[in-house]
């Protein structure tokens, strides 16, 4: 008998993508409100400059320093991290509220065109 009571208040991790997707899109929503949109897109297309330009850098002492790749590597990698902190971030927010979804294969252009004209 415990362990059948034991068995039950365990979670049972089989999240379904629905429940994952509704998750991280809670989760964007209140980044995006706590933060703004503004210094989100600031900041992630600031530091993806500065990441692009130190990456150009070490492009091209590459040849002469035996770790220089593996400072690209990690410039490519903070591109990545900056463009999903900000512009990635906003781009599937502002998608998923101002999009309406299309159900199977039916496009509504009359009605998403009136929405945004």
């Amino acid at each position: 008998m415990p362990d059948e009571a034991h068995e039950q208040s365990e979670p049972s991790g089989n999240e379904t993508s629905e429940e994952r997707r509704l998750r991280q899109k809670t989760n964007m929503g209140l980044v995006i409100e706590r933060i703004g949109r503004k210094p989100l897109l600031i900041f992630g297309f600031s530091a993806m400059a500065v990441f692009f330009s130190l990456l150009t850098v070490f492009l091209n002492f590459q040849d002469s320093v035996m770790w220089m790749p593996y400072l690209s590597f990690i410039c490519i990698l903070a591109v990545i991290a900056s463009f999903c902190s900000g512009p990635a971030m906003i781009y599937g927010y502002a998608q998923a509220n101002e999009v309406p979804r299309c159900s199977g294969m039916v496009n509504d252009w009359e009605g998403m065109r009136s929405k945004f004209t």
